[in-house]
């Protein structure tokens, strides 16, 4: 994988850091300096959580997740491309678990579902510009009024640097769910370090990332975006085709439950995450992923931010997961 290709997925990581989930497979074409190479994809995955018992109450929980995303260029060339992407994602929780403080049962169903469009260009020298947005509502009853929305917008330039394929990344970032700061505008800069094709390295703030070409058949990736979003894996080509992974993730999803009593509270989910996974090229144009792992330190909680996370919080036991994934392109 090029330099470029590593500023395209660590653009998309300050992209879809800011909603509930993502679309990174379909990001990562936004940031590429060859313009109008984008593809129509779409991927769908469904993940069962394991019932465990939740922690101070006489319930256990188990969690069903299914979330589609898609992404379709809309007119592209050489100089400029448009492009358009949305995401469906469904949570059932089967617990009678209940909000302590607030003394409310946890929703069944929370949402994420949102749609959004992409415009790049490329500058007279060469450097490239882009701009993106998407409208959505995370939450148990999605755009039952305008408390339940979530706006994102992002900006982006990159600018290469006189060494080889170096490039420095500037972003300026507004979102309205973000895990921190929401609603205030963040800026970002980074530098894409590429000494040689088996190492990048991406040094910056709110992100850093690596990846090593540790074999021709061993990959090594981390990712780290502040303040707690993490994840590294390693990927062992087993067959052209096939490839086994290995990976750590630490992650989380935030909701505007509609009858919340103060409208800056939003629901938290945290969750560690160890997975093992195979993903099976049956073509180009289809890929199927089988996995599973073990989830830890895992809870909900309903309050302004991370500092709240004693308040009305719901934590269940460790325990398993399994998921599958289906990768389409056109």
């Amino acid at each position: 994988m090029s330099n470029w290709h590593t500023v395209a997925i660590l653009s998309s990581v300050i992209l879809t850091s800011t909603v509930a989930s993502s679309a990174q497979s379909s990001l990562q074409h936004w940031l590429n300096p060859r313009l109008g190479q984008l593809e129509t994809s779409a991927n769908w995955t469904s993940l069962y959580t394991f019932d465990q018992p939740v922690n101070d109450q006489s319930a256990d929980m188990s969690i069903i997740q299914n979330n589609l995303n898609v992404f379709a260029p809309v007119r592209q060339d050489d100089h400029a491309e448009l492009a358009a992407f949305g995401r469906v994602n469904a949570t059932d929780l089967a617990t009678q678990a209940r909000l302590p403080d607030a003394d409310v049962p946890l929703p069944d169903h929370l949402w994420d579902i949102a749609a959004g469009a992409s415009y790049r260009w490329k500058l007279d020298n060469d450097w490239i510009a882009g701009l993106a947005s998407s409208l959505g509502s995370p939450s148990d009853k999605p755009f039952d009024s305008l408390d339940e929305y979530n706006l994102t917008a992002t900006g982006t330039l990159l600018i290469p640097a006189r060494r080889n394929d170096d490039a420095w990344l500037l972003m300026l970032n507004y979102a309205s769910n973000r895990e921190f700061l929401p609603h205030v505008p963040i800026p970002g800069l980074a530098y894409i370090y590429s000494p040689d094709k088996d190492l990048q390295l991406t040094m910056g703030l709110p992100l850093a990332a690596a990846r090593f070409q540790a074999t021709p058949r061993l990959t090594l990736d981390a990712t780290y975006f502040i303040p707690r979003t993490t994840h590294l894996q390693a990927t062992y080509a087993l067959f052209d085709h096939l490839k086994w992974y290995a990976a750590f993730d630490w992650q989380n999803d935030r909701y505007l439950r509609a009858d919340r009593p103060d409208d800056d509270e939003r629901l938290f989910y945290y969750e560690k995450k160890a997975t093992m996974g195979l993903r099976w090229a049956l073509s180009r144009q289809l890929a199927l992923d089988f996995s599973g792992g073990y989830g830890f330190d895992r809870f909900f909680f309903e309050g302004e931010n991370y500092g709240d996370r004693s308040k009305n919080r719901i934590a269940f036991s460790d325990g398993f997961f399994a998921a599958i994934q289906t990768l389409l392109r056109f």
